[in-house]
């Protein structure tokens, strides 16, 4: 039903006149996506809740996980650059198919996490910053 409100407005928004129309739709329209996600977010926690499994350590795996997908993903796209010679050609096909599959598992993960009201962190120093938190967390225990 958000969605659908969310797509009037879209299509309102070019029978309107003035920037103020416009802009009060637009926000409308982003807080529907936003009331969307939230209601789904909440949907996926208790439905894995309702599994019994620690939704927290669930998502923490989850965006590790995406970590090194990520990551492996840079690594292979550097090496099929460096990989030169005959050898090299037939390593660059190899190459180039673990990268795209690095690639798929980590573009698989990414909406999962957020379903569970995860986020990515915006940089290496956020990641290495809750790293050290959980770490921390879980010698004090």
């Amino acid at each position: 039903m958000v969605f659908r409100q969310a797509r009037r407005i879209r299509r309102a928004g070019g029978l309107t006149r003035g920037s103020a129309a416009r802009s009060r739709q637009e926000s409308a329209v982003d807080w529907c996506a936003a009331a969307a996600e939230g209601a789904m977010a909440k949907a996926a926690r208790e439905l894995v809740e309702k599994a019994g499994v620690d939704i927290d350590k669930l998502v923490e795996m989850l965006v590790r996980n995406a970590a090194v997908e990520l990551t492996t993903h840079y690594y292979y796209t550097i090496l099929r650059v460096n990989l030169i010679g005959l050898e090299g050609e037939g390593l660059k096909e190899i190459t180039a198919d673990a990268r795209v599959e690095d690639r798929n598992h980590f573009e698989a993960l990414v909406p999962r996490i957020y379903e569970l009201g995860g986020k990515l962190p915006a940089s290496k120093i956020d990641r290495a910053a809750s790293g050290t938190k959980l770490k921390a967390l879980h010698n004090a225990g």
